[in-house]
């Protein structure tokens, strides 16, 4: 009785353990899901603000164009006075039919003229010019502020189409403004007209109405006009002189800087 009751216990718990399939069913240990970590896109980016910088504006130049009132005198070169007409070993200074003419002949030779009873302190000048057979170092001139024959002031053009300044005290010439290209081209083929502005210590030179510097110097402060032609070879050299006019301009003490 007692070995029946053993073995029925023994088969109940048999009964009772898992069989081979559900052990492995109850191994199986589902894996978590991997995270899956997805960027954000900056579809509107942040931009550096640019520096605005304001535009250069230049400053107008009161002086690159010149200014003056009311005509004091023209002079249409009709004759002689108050030119006068000579000739000597360079060449002849000739004054006829609305030109005054500065022609050298002579090798490396110069030429002035001065016109006559005039005096001026605070004025414009304005003449036009036209050069044949102008080559290299040729030069023509403007004389203002005379003191006589060999003191003044000198504007000065070469054929190359620089432009100079000198202040001329018994004939012994000292730079104002040296060598510099002007604006106009070398050969000089065209007519051209100079600008000569002073006003007190204030000289401004003007070529066909543009500024080509602006000087100052009180050493002359009035005086005559006049004209100068140089030839630098052998080669003959005519400057024609077609018109001269005045001009009132009033006294400033107050210098422009050269552009």
């Amino acid at each position: 009785m007692g070995l029946v009751v053993i073995l029925l216990l023994g088969m109940m718990l048999s009964a009772c353990l898992p069989t081979d399939d559900s052990v492995a069913e109850t191994a199986t240990v589902s894996a978590m899901p991997t995270s899956t970590f997805t960027a954000t896109v900056d579809w509107f980016p942040a931009t550096a603000t640019p520096t605005i910088v304001p535009a250069d504006t230049a400053t107008p130049n009161p002086a690159a164009t010149p200014v003056y009132g009311s005509l004091i005198f023209s002079d249409p070169f009709s004759g002689n006075d108050p030119w006068v007409n000579e000739q000597n070993g360079n060449g002849y200074v000739i004054v006829k039919e609305g030109a005054l003419s500065l022609a050298i002949k002579a090798e490396k030779g110069s030429l002035f003229t001065f016109r006559n009873n005039t005096m001026l302190t605070n004025y414009y000048l304005e003449t036009t010019v036209n050069v044949g057979l102008c080559k290299g170092d040729d030069q023509l001139g403007v004389l203002f502020r005379v003191n006589g024959s060999q003191s003044f002031y000198r504007f000065l053009i070469n054929c190359q189409g620089m432009v100079s300044l000198q202040q001329v005290a018994g004939g012994t010439p000292v730079v104002l403004v040296d060598w510099a290209p002007g604006s106009v081209s070398a050969g000089l083929y065209q007519p051209i007209t100079i600008g000569v502005w002073q006003s007190g210590s204030v000289i401004r030179i003007y070529i066909n109405g543009i500024l080509q510097f602006e000087a100052t110097s009180d050493y002359y402060k009035s005086g005559g006009i006049g004209f100068y032609a140089h030839a630098d070879s052998d080669t003959p050299l005519t400057v024609n002189f077609t018109s001269l006019n005045v001009f009132e301009v009033a006294r400033t003490s107050t210098a422009t800087p050269t552009p």
